[in-house]
């Protein structure tokens, strides 16, 4: 049973976040004025901004680099992947980003998972607003693969990294100790790690 993960996500382009109703949809601002204090002697001024929602998407491979897609079968003692990753589409910088995942989330008769190894996380660009294909298994596969370069995490609290395991729980981003995650524009976010399966 594959767990689901929580993404807190904090500001977008100054003071907005994920807590403020007008994060996700059109934002319109007017600015009016007159000449002489007579009405309609300047035209209004309009600005209007698509604020964009973000999402946390959580992928599972095997140790052959292919998805194992949800309701497949795996076993006991099994060794997965797992990959957490968010996209900014947007030209602007996404301050403080924060992800979390329990992996062992649930009632203790319900299978759950353990942090193997291999901690680590990348980046990919997304030119124009669009990043890489995740429609097909094999769009997962090649970018799972490519050749961007997976920079190693420590797995308990650092200082100096943005992301920690402890009692296996996943905390990307600033926790009081780790440091935040700024995401560029642009830019996709991944991290991954390998899990046994209980």
């Amino acid at each position: 049973m594959l767990k689901k993960s929580k993404i807190i996500l904090g500001a977008l382009l100054g003071a907005l976040s994920i807590s403020t109703a007008a994060l996700a949809g059109i934002i319109t601002n007017t600015g009016t004025g007159t000449i002489g204090g007579v009405l309609l002697t300047v035209t209004e001024g309009v600005v209007t901004f698509d604020v964009q929602t973000f999402a946390v998407k959580k992928i599972a491979f095997d140790l052959n680099n292919d998805e194992i897609v949800t309701g497949a079968k795996v076993a006991k003692g099994q060794i997965i992947w797992m990959v957490l990753y968010v996209d900014n589409i947007t030209p602007g910088q996404v301050s403080d980003l924060r992800l979390s995942d329990n992996l062992n989330l649930g009632p203790p008769d319900v299978n759950s998972f353990d942090y193997d190894s291999t901690f680590s996380w990348k980046t990919s660009p997304c030119p124009a607003g669009t990043c890489p294909a995740m429609v097909t298994s094999a769009d997962k596969k090649t970018w799972f693969t490519n050749v961007e370069v997976w920079n190693v995490l420590s797995v308990g609290l650092d200082v100096l990294d943005t992301g920690s395991i402890v009692a296996d729980l996943v905390t990307i981003g600033t926790n009081g100790v780790q440091l935040p995650v700024n995401m560029t524009a642009n830019t996709r976010y991944a991290y991954r790690f390998k899990v046994k399966i209980n």
